[in-house]
């Protein structure tokens, strides 16, 4: 179910209150992503900063307005590593103006492993 709310600004806030709330503080720091899905019958591609990552959930923004409920597949930059951390399956389910949520549907334990020991670094990089 969505309801619309407005934040300090006046700006209206999707909210998607079916999700389960988060039961763990997030942390805070910066990564980058590239994300990529469908608005209607176009394609999306574009990147975002990372600005907080939780058990099951990505917190960013970007430049582009995305809309609740869409479906998304993310690679984010992982600097001590060669290769990006992919995510095929995920979806917006917060969305600020260009600030959103991301919930992460399914990861392989690994590599949500490996997403929160990338996020700690750069934490303490920051």
């Amino acid at each position: 179910m969505e309801h619309l709310k407005h934040d300090s600004r006046g700006q209206p806030t999707a909210v998607d209150t079916a999700i389960h709330k988060r039961q763990e503080s997030r942390l805070n720091g910066r990564l980058r992503l590239t994300f990529s899905g469908m608005d209607a019958e176009e394609i999306v591609m574009d990147s975002a900063v990372v600005t907080d990552v939780c058990r099951d959930g990505i917190g960013a923004s970007s430049e582009r307005v995305l809309k609740l409920g869409m479906d998304l597949a993310l690679f984010i930059e992982c600097p001590d590593f060669e290769d990006d951390l992919c995510v095929p399956d995920a979806r917006v389910v917060w969305v600020s103006g260009n600030h959103f949520v991301i919930s992460i549907q399914s990861m392989r334990m690994e590599d949500q492993d490996r997403l929160h020991r990338t996020f700690l670094s750069a934490c303490r990089k920051t």
